[in-house]
């Protein structure tokens, strides 16, 4: 909620809940939406995370997570790499690829 003109419109939409007739639109409960905007405020405020018990422990083990996942994925990479420069390069799987791609394409 941007201006007072908002928050007033919303805390008077709040407080005509209770005439619906619901038993869990209490006092204490139409309380909780009058403090969402507050609430809301808070949570669009930046917040150090590694201030939070355990954050450094836990940044450690993601980071490792994420190094040890980059190495497996340029394993593959690596592996991969002469497969594919024998492929495009041996002219037989190239007449075969081309054979496939004509069959796929109609005699195209």
């Amino acid at each position: 909620m941007e201006n007072e003109e908002e928050m007033n419109g919303f805390y008077a939409l709040v407080d005509t809940l209770q005439h619906f007739g619901y038993p869990e639109f209490t006092d204490e409960y139409l309380v909780l939406f009058k403090e969402l905007p507050g609430v809301i405020s808070l949570a669009k405020q930046d917040f150090d995370w590694g201030t939070v018990p355990g954050a450094k422990k836990y940044n450690t083990a993601l980071q490792k997570s994420m190094q040890s996942a980059q190495q497996q994925l340029l394993m593959v990479v690596v592996q991969r790499i002469p497969l594919i420069w024998i492929w495009r390069n041996n002219e037989l799987v190239r007449r075969i690829l081309a054979s496939m791609h004509d069959a796929d394409m109609g005699g195209r």
